[in-house]
């Protein structure tokens, strides 16, 4: 369930990305970086989550 959880946020963030993308490029840089930043953070807590068990 997690693997499928964090797709959904990855695919969400390319849509989001995207949409920003063609509306304001400066802005979708910044938004992509952090965006990938958050997307590392969830996948790591859900790989120590997962590990632990």
């Amino acid at each position: 369930m997690n693997e499928t959880f964090t797709e959904l946020i990855f695919l969400l963030v390319i849509a989001i990305n995207f949409i920003f993308l063609n509306t304001l490029p400066i802005f979708s840089i910044t938004y992509g970086v952090v965006s990938l930043l958050l997307l590392g953070g969830f996948a790591h807590l859900t790989f120590k989550m997962t590990s632990k068990k």
